[in-house]
């Protein structure tokens, strides 16, 4: 049986990619992408396994067609620079709520908590605990 080790997730418009570090039975550790996708009621899954021998090369490929696709195929707000995600980590770790978050960086609730979930932070509700005591008047 594989475990799995660590997993992130992405999510955008209608597919979800979960990228997970999965030790094999046999000891070795491998990359497994799922991309799951829900079109129209029509679910599909694929699956794709990766030897860590060859991550670094694969990264350098996806980054030079990367550098081939032109600016005007981006969508505007389509993906968040490291530094502004950390930036969003960090407020919200000094207690800035989610709707501010949101407000600042022009995002999503959904973008928001899912850039606190890949950073493992864990997500509290914004309401502040009643007190038990009554307010009197003097």
């Amino acid at each position: 049986m594989n475990k799995v080790l660590h997993t992130r997730s992405l999510e955008h418009k209608k597919s979800q990619y979960l990228i997970d570090l999965v030790k094999h039975d046999s000891g070795k550790h491998f990359i497994r992408i799922v991309q799951s996708v829900n079109e129209e009621g029509k679910f599909s899954k694929s699956e794709i396994g990766i030897r860590p021998s060859l991550v670094r090369q694969m990264i350098l490929t996806l980054q030079e067609l990367h550098e081939q696709v032109p600016k005007s195929e981006y969508e505007k707000g389509e993906t968040l620079s490291p530094a502004r995600t950390k930036k969003i980590v960090e407020s919200y770790l000094k207690n800035v709520s989610i709707k501010d978050l949101m407000l600042g960086n022009d995002c999503s609730e959904e973008d928001i908590l899912q850039i606190l979930r890949n950073a493992s932070v864990a997500i509290t509700e914004e309401k502040l605990p009643k007190s038990k005591r009554r307010m009197r008047r003097r």
